[in-house]
C-alpha cells in the first residue's frame, strides 16, 4: 500500500542531509578554532590540516579567523534557510508532476476529465431531469427547502453538480500552471485544487518564510539564527506530510475505465 509520494521521500532525505552537514560545520568550527589556537601558542602536534580541494589556499591564521567568527553562523542560518525553503517548493512541484503522471500524463489526464463529464450528462439525462428543472431558478427564499429536496435527490441518483462539471477546465489549469507556478502560489493550489485545509496562521507563517527567502536571496543583511531556521523547518516538514498524506488519500486513486 503506497503511503507516500516519491517526492516527499526525497525531500525528507535531502532534509535530513542538509541537516547533518550543518551539525557538521558547528563542530568544525570550534575545532578549527581550537587547532588556530594552538598553532599560535605553539602546542606541539597543532598544525592546521590541508583544506580539501583547496590544498593551495595559502589562507593566513588571521584570515581564517575572520572566517570562523560567531557571525558564520548567521550566514549558515541564512543559507540553510534557502536551502530549506527550496526543498520544500521543490517538493510541492515535484509532487504535483508525480500526481499528473500517476494518471497517465497531462493529455490523457484532461481527457479522460472531459469525457467523464460528458458521458455523466449523456448518462443522467432522463433520472434528473425532472430534478433538475425545479432548479433552473431564479432563486426564491421562500422555496429553500424544495430546493434541499431536490438537490438531496440528485445527490442521490449520483448527480454530478456545476461546481464538479467544471473539474475538467480545473485540471487542465492546474497542468497549465504547473510549469511555472512559483512559491507565492503554493498556498492557492494546496487548497483551491486539491482541497487542502491551510488556515490563516499557518499562510502567514509561509508566506513570512518566503519574504525572508526573497529578502536573503537579494543580499539583503539577515541576523536569523539557526534555531528560527529549524523552526520553520519543522513547520514546512510537517505541512509537506499533512499535503501528501491528503494527495495520496484523495488524489492518487486510479481512474481507468
Amino acid at each position: 500500500m503506497r503511503t507516500n509520494t516519491d517526492s516527499y521521500l526525497k525531500y525528507k532525505k535531502e532534509i535530513k542531509d542538509i541537516w547533518n552537514f550543518v551539525v557538521m560545520i558547528c563542530y568544525a568550527v570550534p575545532s578549527l578554532n581550537k587547532t588556530i589556537k594552538g598553532v599560535e601558542q605553539g602546542i606541539e602536534n597543532y598544525r592546521l590540516p590541508k583544506a580539501d580541494d583547496f590544498k593551495h589556499d595559502k589562507s593566513s591564521l588571521e584570515t581564517l579567523k575572520s572566517y570562523s567568527k560567531p557571525s558564520y553562523k548567521k550566514r549558515l542560518a541564512s543559507y540553510l534557510h534557502i536551502s530549506s525553503f527550496s526543498f520544500f517548493e521543490a517538493y510541492v512541484k515535484g509532487a504535483i508532476e508525480e500526481f499528473i503522471q500517476f494518471h497517465g500524463d497531462s493529455d490523457k489526464f484532461i481527457q479522460r476529465a472531459i469525457c467523464r463529464a460528458e458521458r455523466h450528462l449523456k448518462d443522467n439525462e432522463d433520472d434528473t431531469k425532472k430534478h433538475r428543472a425545479k432548479l433552473h431558478g431564479p432563486y426564491k427564499k421562500g422555496n429553500s427547502l424544495r430546493y434541499a429536496k431536490h438537490i438531496r435527490q440528485l445527490e442521490e441518483l449520483h448527480y454530478r453538480f456545476p461546481t464538479e462539471l467544471f473539474s475538467a477546465y480545473g485540471l487542465k489549469t492546474l497542468i497549465a500552471r504547473s510549469r511555472d507556478f512559483t512559491a507565492k502560489d503554493i498556498p492557492e493550489i494546496m487548497m483551491d485544487c486539491f482541497s487542502f485545509p491551510l488556515y490563516r496562521e499557518a499562510i502567514k507563517r509561509f508566506v513570512s518564510y518566503k519574504d525572508r527567502r526573497n529578502n536573503i536571496a537579494h543580499g539583503n543583511p539577515s541576523d536569523y539564527k539557526l534555531k528560527e531556521v529549524l523552526d520553520m523547518n519543522e513547520d514546512l516538514k510537517s505541512l509537506a506530510s499533512s499535503f501528501d498524506k491528503h494527495l495520496i488519500s484523495y488524489y492518487f486513486i486510479l481512474e481507468t475505465d
